[in-house]
């Protein structure tokens, strides 16, 4: 990594993405070789933010939609880091195109580090939606062939894009990966927002009902992983890919990103709890109510994404991330303990 990279990143301003950030700015030289950053924002005042905090930045009003834009951005850069969504697979087609042809006009080795998620590989826990339970492990494959499957009768964007980064990465011979974090929990370490989205919406709801409520019967299980070791997750990959160009990368390039699992009805419990701690909530007792109750509160009816969020079950295993050198620090303790600190950040 003795020579000049330059980095395009996506999602400064997110939680998870601002934290990946400033994973990256603030680690040594050393550790990420002589890599220039641009991140990519809709607003000169976050643009402005960034650069007075020493971060290049650039603007475009339009946002993942203007895929050309994105093109001719990624066209002047070797990497481009995708932390702000997994949902937009048009912007992720962008970025590959622009790598290609970088790589075509500059013989430049070029890759594309791509934000998804487990429930890509999820099942419903009260419909049964996505069938029997399956556990993965990032070392194995499989995991593109499940979910190329998996889309044709259940259609679900995140998936759509893994899909889209995979094909196009190895149509047009640009180095894909994908980091696939289960729920992510944490304060994180970003300049705009800082706080994550499944464990607040249950808190916020939670304030408005005077009650904690989950999903019955919250038998659901999934993975957990801390904001900050997801961030170094992205730090690990980044580093191999650049050290490496033989990572197997596209179909092969899958990470998990799992510290840690839970079911559903522990966390409302650890929830509830902490709310009634500290006089936010009359009972420590969480209230299980029905999946059309949540999805009527949370997302305006739609069971799919409310079952989706709350009360599906997913099994991956993180070998390859180990192998690569990721240390994740936060420990179950920690976990356990996040019920005040979700609180507080969540209500202030």
């Amino acid at each position: 990594m003795s020579h000049s990279r330059s980095l395009l990143f996506i999602g400064a301003t997110g939680y998870i993405g601002g934290t990946i950030l400033s994973s990256l700015t603030d680690s040594s030289q050393a550790a990420t070789g002589d890599l220039s950053i641009t991140a990519v924002v809709r607003k000169e005042s976050q643009a402005k933010l960034l650069k007075e905090k020493g971060i290049q930045a650039v603007v475009l009003s339009g946002g993942l939609d203007d895929t050309k834009g994105l093109t001719e951005l990624a066209r002047q850069h070797d990497i481009v880091l995708n932390g702000a969504t997994g949902f937009h697979g048009s912007s992720a087609r962008a970025f590959i195109e622009g790598l290609a042809q970088r790589r075509e006009a500059s013989d430049t080795e070029v890759f594309y580090i791509h934000l998804s998620g487990t429930s890509n590989l999820s099942v419903g826990g009260v419909s049964g939606r996505g069938g029997e339970l399956r556990t993965f492990s990032d070392n194995e494959d499989g995991i593109y062939e499940y979910e190329v499957e998996r889309e044709a009768s259940d259609p679900y964007r995140q998936r759509t894009s893994d899909v889209t980064v995979v094909e196009t990465g190895e149509k047009l011979g640009v180095r894909t990966y994908i980091i696939m974090p289960p729920l992510v929990w944490g304060t994180g370490t970003g300049l705009f927002h800082r706080v994550s989205h499944q464990i607040p919406e249950l808190i916020q709801n939670a304030a408005q009902s005077k009650q904690l409520e989950y999903i019955s019967p919250g038998t659901s299980t999934l993975g957990h992983v801390h904001v900050t070791d997801l961030a170094a997750l992205f730090k690990t990959v980044l580093i191999n890919a650049i050290k490496n160009p033989s990572l197997p990368a596209g179909r092969k390039g899958f990470f998990f990103a799992n510290t840690g699992s839970h079911a559903w009805l522990e966390v409302a419990q650890r929830l509830a709890k902490a709310g009634n701690e500290l006089g936010h909530l009359k009972s420590p007792v969480p209230v299980g109510v029905s999946l059309t109750e949540i999805a009527a509160k949370l997302y305006d009816g739609d069971e799919v994404q409310a079952e989706r969020v709350h009360a599906s079950s997913s099994s991956s295993v993180a070998v390859k991330s180990y192998e690569l050198g990721w240390t994740p620090v936060k420990t179950e303790e920690d976990w356990q303990a996040y019920g005040v600190e979700a609180f507080r950040t969540t209500l202030g």
